[in-house]
């Protein structure tokens, strides 16, 4: 209950809109938190970049999402959207429960 007190009404609406939990790291390991910060750093980049900035933010989230997930390569994915790894993995699951 402490911990949802210190999370911001922000952080609250993005953690409900992509389904998230919040997970703190132990105190002075900051590696932990490399995947997590550098995701924020392209949202953030990214959500100023949309071109109409008059859209309420729960639509430029939305326009985000799709992008992220079905449009931009990902380095640690070896150049895949995540879609493309999901929908792959879910083709190698569908020959796997066929045979």
């Amino acid at each position: 209950l402490l911990a949802a007190r210190n999370i911001s009404g922000a952080m609250r609406f993005v953690h409900a809109w992509f389904g998230m939990a919040h997970q703190r790291t132990l105190p002075n390991h900051p590696w932990q938190n490399g995947r997590i910060e550098r995701f924020f750093g392209t949202l953030k980049r990214e959500i100023h970049d949309i071109a109409c900035a008059s859209l309420p933010l729960s639509l430029r989230l939305a326009i985000f999402q799709r992008y992220y997930n079905a449009h931009r390569p990902h380095q640690a994915l070896k150049s895949r959207t995540p879609q493309q790894v999901r929908s792959a993995s879910e083709q190698r699951q569908r020959r796997d429960d066929s045979g």
